[in-house]
């Protein structure tokens, strides 16, 4: 038996493909895919706007600024020992 190629048998989809016969989603470029988001949640103790107020603190003007200004004085430490 000879073997033939899908384009070329017209129940196929190969073939459909080819002709433009699929007028579904498949045929038309990607699908799109929806991602799911994070949507924060609260819990006993603490509700969204608590954790958002402690959120904001910690980042703008709270604790990565200490890390940052304490760093800092480190480093000057060490350079007044070094020279």
């Amino acid at each position: 038996l000879n073997k033939k190629r899908p384009a070329k048998l017209t129940w196929t989809t190969a073939w459909r493909r080819l002709n433009k016969k699929m007028s579904n989603i498949e045929s038309s470029g990607r699908r799109r895919v929806r991602r799911a988001r994070a949507v924060p949640r609260g819990y006993v103790g603490a509700s969204v706007a608590d954790l958002r107020s402690k959120a904001k603190k910690t980042t703008k003007g709270g604790s990565y600024a200490v890390k940052a200004a304490a760093r800092e004085a480190a480093r000057r430490a060490a350079k007044s020992t070094k020279a």
